[in-house]
């Protein structure tokens, strides 16, 4: 079993591949405005209020595997100064291309992290505990914690 430090390396890596890739596709209206609409997306990430100051990035990326080792094999949104409100970051994403069962990842980037790891102390991950169909159907996510990184 690979410990959690594996996988925030893991996490890391990807996070440098995907840097550059994928676009804000999220839309202006809140997740419940359109979460029945085929091929939707809908989910919530759940952060501390406390720590819910300004972060960089939100990015929200689908696994087939629940530990992740490679790339991942769909970036759903990269979201550059997600809007966070009442520590919830609320994400909607259109799938239509997508198919297949997939763990969902969130991770959140703190503004002062200038490096596209999840920093231990500073960024914030979550994860689905099993995969999420993805099938051309409305998903509507239970909310999911993110969690601050540990310390090496």
């Amino acid at each position: 079993m690979i410990n959690l430090f594996s996988k925030l390396v893991c996490l890391g890596l990807i996070a440098v591949l995907m840097t550059a890739c994928g676009e804000d596709t999220s839309s202006e209206a809140g997740p419940s405005a359109f979460c029945s609409m085929d091929s939707v997306f809908c989910a919530s990430f759940l952060v501390e209020p406390e720590s819910a100051h300004s972060f960089r990035k939100f990015s929200l990326l689908a696994f087939e595997e629940e530990v992740p080792t490679r790339p991942p094999d769909v970036i759903l949104a990269e979201i550059l100064d997600p809007e966070i409100v009442d520590g919830e970051v609320r994400v909607e994403v259109e799938l239509l291309p997508y198919r297949g069962d997939y763990y969902i990842w969130g991770i959140l980037y703190n503004d002062a992290d200038i490096s596209p790891m999840a920093t231990p102390e500073l960024d914030y991950v979550g994860q689905t505990a099993l995969p999420i169909a993805l099938d051309g159907k409305a998903i509507n996510l239970d909310p999911i914690s993110l969690d601050l990184v540990p310390a090496e």
